[in-house]
């Protein structure tokens, strides 16, 4: 009675992938400018540069102009804004605000216990008749 609809379950388990992490962009998408990056993140997120010098600054989306923007960052016991330009900017991105990669990998462990708690149920009801 119960044999046919858990194997369906178990097999659509297995079958179906777990995307825990975001998926990556192909290099054929066109990568867009700085520019474009830091408009696209509201004034106020954490963000992290990469500037082309090799310096990494963290801190406070500020106001952007047409040359650059600037970064509010805690210094020693102050907080500092840097106006950077767009031209000296390596990289951007937004820290994200989401789940830590530790919180990810216990939702994928507690994912997989569950598959091999129905594996075995399926197994134990399999036998008892």
């Amino acid at each position: 009675m119960w044999r046919s609809p858990i194997a369906v379950l178990l097999v659509w388990l297995l079958a179906t992938p777990i995307h825990v992490a975001q998926a990556r962009p192909s290099q054929q998408e066109k990568q867009a400018t700085i520019q474009e990056k830091v408009v696209e993140i509201p004034v106020g997120s954490v963000v992290e540069v990469r500037l082309k010098t090799k310096e990494k600054i963290r801190g406070q989306l500020g106001i952007t102009t047409s040359e650059g923007f600037s970064v509010k960052a805690a210094k020693g016991g102050t907080v500092e804004e840097r106006k950077i330009a767009f031209g000296d900017v390596k990289s951007i991105k937004m820290v994200e605000k989401g789940m830590s990669t530790g919180v990810k990998i216990t939702l994928v462990a507690l994912a997989g216990a569950g598959a091999v708690f129905l594996v075995l149920l399926a197994i134990f009801l399999g036998g008892v008749r």
